[in-house]
């Protein structure tokens, strides 16, 4: 019998709709055996759902999102990252504080841009501590700016677009170093929507794995055949392990099914024995 995982889900920690528990139930209830919970730049909801799977029998890989700074957006998922380490949790505050700035920074550029949208607004559509830029995106949508969460994105919050404030807070080098000095294994999330030049992903590939990257998310919701392949052969070449999951965020991002990624396809447990036999997650 087949099993299959989802390596990529948030919950209410962050900018998911569901709470960390409810996670795990929808993975049992869409028939996965394992999930690791990445929200961004945050482990608050990892105990939740590791309890949670030990109740319903869904293995949970304690894991996280963290932004990079970058010419565009880069996102390093860190998985079996021990989120009790005083040093980790030192930067996971540090990566808290900085994200309440470019909250601030992105409502005042929405602002600039003629969408009367606040953070405040953002918060009460997040009812929790964690704001990012999908509770904009509701609230976008709520008053009329944007059809969907999904289009107040693509023209309003991506990557070049009005409301997108790039700085972060860590290089890419720095990710990847508090993710292993956490004991955790470093994988390049999405790596697509770099929105980079085609010709650039060979030399960033080979940099990335230079400073400690174990791997790529090569099955992804949004990941064509094409490019999913071309992600596969590009790991392949630089030695980097191919990982795959769904960015899962319930109702926020209703287009993106648990375990489910391009093409209705589920994501293998191959995957995660991967990570296993090299990393002994």
């Amino acid at each position: 019998m087949m099993k299959y995982i989802d390596l990529h889900t948030h919950s209410t920690a962050s900018d998911g709709a569901l709470s960390p528990s409810l996670v795990v139930q929808a993975a049992k209830e869409a028939g996965l055996c394992a999930i690791a919970l990445t929200d961004h730049d945050t482990v608050d909801g990892v105990s939740e759902a590791v309890s949670a799977g030990e109740a319903l029998g869904v293995r949970v890989i304690p894991g996280v999102e963290m932004s990079a700074d970058f010419k565009t957006e880069m996102h390093i998922l860190g998985y079996n990252v021990d989120i009790r380490s005083p040093e980790f949790c030192a930067y996971m505050e540090k990566m808290r504080e900085f994200r309440r700035y470019r909250n601030e920074q992105t409502a005042i550029l929405l602002q600039n841009a003629g969408i009367d949208v606040s953070l405040d607004e953002a918060k009460a559509v997040a009812g929790g501590d964690t704001v990012g830029r999908v509770h904009f995106a509701m609230v976008m949508v709520e008053k009329g700016y944007s059809p969907s969460v999904k289009d107040a994105f693509s023209d309003w919050l991506s990557v070049g677009k009005a409301g997108y404030f790039r700085k972060q807070k860590y290089s890419p080098e720095e990710v990847i170093s508090i993710i292993r000095n956490a004991g955790g294994v470093a994988v390049l999330a999405h790596p697509k929507l770099l929105a980079i030049a085609i010709g650039e992903y060979d030399a960033l590939f080979a940099r990335l794995k230079s400073i400690g990257l174990s791997g790529v998310e090569c099955l992804y919701n949004s990941h064509t055949d094409e490019e999913r392949d071309f992600f596969l052969a590009l790991s392949d070449k630089h030695e980097l392990i191919p990982t795959g999951g769904s960015d899962f965020h319930g109702k926020n991002k209703p287009h993106v099914k648990i375990g489910k990624v391009y093409g209705d396809n589920d994501i293998p447990y191959s995957v995660l024995d991967a990570l296993e036999i090299k990393f002994h997650i």
